[in-house]
């Protein structure tokens, strides 16, 4: 007969949280505190043995299994240092600077528990700037194992999988202190499919210490640039593992030439109809040019009529002023005859 105990260890979620005690961490931590799904164990790595107490209280809250080395650990190190820690069927990892939202446990738990076959399934995470305010950048693609032989477009907050995944001996490498995550996931991803679920309940704080964008995306692939010589790294330690197939898909994915020669096409018919659209207006402005031209004359011979109208009623009122002079001469001259008549 299963206990209860043992069917809440069943259940038992263990999230990983590697810290070196900046205050990012209250955030972090009271996003655990809020999670729907009740059944979690933080286990916190003091990766730089930093004094933790003023997050005392918020630990209280929580189910805490704390890791604390004598000496200070790399990033792969804290990782490995957490999952031999981590008691739970589940396992999760969340950074010190990053946080997530209240339904991210269930949903991802949800998903994994109502199937058998996928061991690993990962959300959609809004990217925020360092003061924790969103900005136009969601990681939300779907997975594909080609890209990830490329890329890594998984946040490590994002994924939730199955601790079976570790008894095929899936570790972080402790060799590689940038793409680390990058690198456990394509661990996992020999033994398992992932699964996305598009729905944004993860937030990643850019400018952190696991920050590896760049202003310019060529630096990724240069041997001086740091994050150049990760990625090379990660393709030294990999290339013997992918097949011919797997690579030559990669080649696939990355030859855009017939993209290339869709967008020529596209633009050249783009050329063509604006050659049109030139032609047509060349005709409209050619007919408002005539338009104008008339409209211009026509006010002009308005113009004109106008002049000759007010002269002839100028004229008009002349001989009408001249008119009522003459009737006034004729008027008196009749008035003086008719008094010399009378003497």
């Amino acid at each position: 007969m299963v206990t209860d105990k043992a069917a809440e260890q069943e259940q038992l979620v263990s999230i990983i949280c590697r810290t070196i005690g900046r205050s990012e961490l209250e955030q972090a931590l009271n996003s655990v505190i809020a999670q729907t799904y009740q059944q979690i164990e933080l286990v916190l790595v003091n990766a730089t043995a930093r004094d933790l107490s003023r997050f005392s209280s918020l630990c209280d809250a929580l189910n805490v299994v704390h890791v604390a080395p004598d000496e200070s650990l790399t990033r792969s190190q804290s990782a490995n240092a957490g999952l031999e820690a981590a008691t739970g069927k589940y396992l999760m990892f969340l950074d010190d600077d990053d946080w997530i939202g209240e339904e991210h446990v269930q949903n991802l738990v949800n998903f994994i528990a109502s199937q058998s076959k996928v061991k690993a399934a990962y959300s959609s995470v809004q990217k925020t700037d360092s003061a924790g305010n969103n900005i136009p950048t969601v990681f939300a693609r779907d997975y594909d194992p080609i890209t990830l032989m490329r890329d890594n477009y998984i946040p490590i907050h994002a994924v939730l999988f199955d601790r079976t995944l570790l008894d095929a001996n899936c570790r972080f490498d402790e060799n590689l202190d940038i793409y680390e995550d990058w690198d456990f996931w394509l661990q996992l991803s020999q033994h398992t499919d992932f699964h996305h679920l598009d729905e944004v309940t993860a937030f990643y704080r850019q400018g952190g210490d696991s920050d590896t964008a760049v202003g310019d995306a060529r630096l990724r692939y240069r041997s001086d640039n740091a994050l150049g010589k990760s990625r090379a790294a990660i393709f030294s330690k990999w290339k013997s593992e992918w097949s011919g197939e797997a690579i030559n898909r990669l080649f696939g994915d990355l030859d855009q030439s017939s993209q290339i020669n869709n967008l020529a096409y596209q633009l050249d018919s783009s050329n063509k109809r604006l050659e049109e659209e030139f032609k047509k207006s060349d005709k409209l402005s050619n007919v408002l040019l005539k338009t104008q031209q008339d409209l211009v004359q026509s006010r002009q011979e308005t113009h004109l009529k106008e002049v000759a109208l007010l002269e002839l009623s100028n004229k008009q009122l002349e001989l009408t002023r001249k008119l009522d002079e003459l009737a006034f001469v004729k008027q008196d001259t009749e008035k003086h005859l008719k008094l010399h008549i009378a003497e």
